[in-house]
């Protein structure tokens, strides 16, 4: 994970230094990364005033091990570090926030990877044509991947000519994956079988999206979940709330009692999650949604295949090396999850400048889409979106003015304290960016 960060840090021109303790991991990183390295144990004060602690604006703590992150931002308070986060993946830390919050901990943000990857693949149960989600203005408006098979509507129709045959204007195509490219589409984009398109709409008119993809909106009634780890233990415990009853499939049996003993009304199975006969008994053709969330990324894309080939209609499965992601689709897997990126969308949120208020970075090409505030002065205010010049590769998706979700055309207005929604290939990010600052 801090190889992750370090390196979209680096691309993104800013100066970052890395506390390693394998010496053979910090060589690694010295040879492959535009960064300063320096070997040694993030909870040594030594060590990290060697690294520049005293004039750091930002300390990423996301060792393996909590007491280590948590003590790091500890001696990074007493050196007024602007901005400290640390991993946590004790449970207790981030389930327990009335006792015990961040600034106890010397701490600004304390993220919990195995959460929120559970909430990433929560959000893809509840939109079970996706392969991303990401959700704005307080679930109003949503930006989804969505494939477009062989048969949908759309198929061989530009986009103006969609647009003219809809009723108002609802959604705004932002992207297409065609062909192992990103491109932001214009009016006379035509949509083919096989593409992937990015789509922000208001929610409320997804069921319109769906039908001219040629897919279906419904929501998951049965879950699946192949281990019993922190991820799945979250993940059981968030459908729980829901009122989906989660089937698990955990092979330590010690896990399997810890979480049958947590789980209210969800279903433990003892065994093993690539057992064949084992899924068709537990009537995996009849399920909803699978997620494959074991610990090892070998046996969550075998098992996620296997349910696939069994009759899973929606197989998720979870990733740890996030450079897998663009494969998975590839081989018949619904959607891909990382720890990784699940926990970068949360770090730079507040990494970046300007008043960005919520962010996701897309799985499969790194795009990002970001809320902002638009504030006084700023670039964009009372400017017609015709007239922003945003740079390529960036594109305006949506506008939530007071009890108002507008999607924009080009002579739309941007207001002070408009919530706007823009997304950004990866290129084009920091300068999108300086217009909201």
């Amino acid at each position: 994970m801090g190889y992750h960060l370090a390196a979209r840090l680096s691309v993104e021109q800013h100066d970052v230094t890395v506390v390693e303790r394998n010496p053979d991991l910090a060589g690694r990183i010295q040879s492959q990364l535009d960064v300063l390295v320096v070997e040694g144990n993030g909870a040594s004060l030594t060590c990290l005033e060697k690294a520049g602690i005293r004039g750091a604006d930002l300390l990423l703590a996301v060792t393996n091990f909590d007491e280590v992150n948590l003590i790091a931002c500890l001696i990074a308070a007493q050196f007024q570090v602007e901005l400290k986060v640390a991993r946590v993946s004790n449970p207790e830390y981030s389930e327990r926030r009335g006792i015990l919050e961040e600034k106890r901990f010397g701490a600004d943000l304390l993220i919990n990877p195995e959460q929120e990857c559970a909430r990433e693949i929560f959000k893809l149960f509840h939109r079970l044509a996706a392969t991303d989600v990401a959700e704005f203005a307080g679930g109003r408006v949503v930006l989804l991947a969505l494939p477009v098979g062989s048969a949908a509507p759309a198929v061989g129709r530009s986009l103006e000519e969609i647009g003219r045959a809809l009723e108002g204007r609802h959604f705004l195509t932002v992207a297409i994956d065609r062909d192992n490219e990103s491109i932001i589409p214009d009016g006379a984009t035509r949509i083919q079988a096989g593409d992937t398109i990015y789509l922000i709409s208001e929610a409320e008119y997804l069921p319109e999206a769906y039908r001219l993809l040629g897919l279906e909106g419904e929501r998951i009634r049965r879950a699946m979940l192949l281990g019993g780890g922190r991820v799945g233990t979250h993940l059981a415990t968030m459908l729980e709330r829901e009122g989906v009853q989660p089937t698990v499939i955990e092979q330590d049996r010690d896990r399997c009692v810890a979480l049958a003993e947590k789980l209210e009304s969800g279903l433990v199975l003892h065994g093993d999650a690539t057992d064949l006969d084992l899924l068709s008994q537990e009537g995996i053709a009849e399920t909803d949604g699978l997620a494959a969330v074991t610990s090892e990324d070998e046996t969550n894309l075998l098992a996620s295949l296997l349910a696939k080939h069994l009759g899973a209609k929606k197989v998720i499965t979870l990733l740890k090396r996030s450079e897998y992601i663009p494969l998975v689709t590839r081989i018949g897997i619904d959607a891909a999850v990382s720890p990784r990126l699940s926990t970068a969308n949360r770090i730079l949120q507040h990494v970046r400048g300007g008043r960005i208020l919520s962010m996701a970075v897309m799985e499969r090409n790194q795009a990002e889409a970001m809320e902002y505030e638009v504030l006084p002065g700023s670039r964009v205010e009372g400017k017609r979106i015709a007239d922003l010049h945003l740079p390529q590769g960036t594109i305006l998706g949506s506008i939530e003015r007071g009890d108002q979700v507008i999607i924009p055309r080009g002579d739309t207005r941007v207001e002070q304290g408009d919530r706007v929604v823009v997304f950004a290939l990866p290129a084009a990010i920091d300068e999108t960016t300086d217009f909201f600052r």
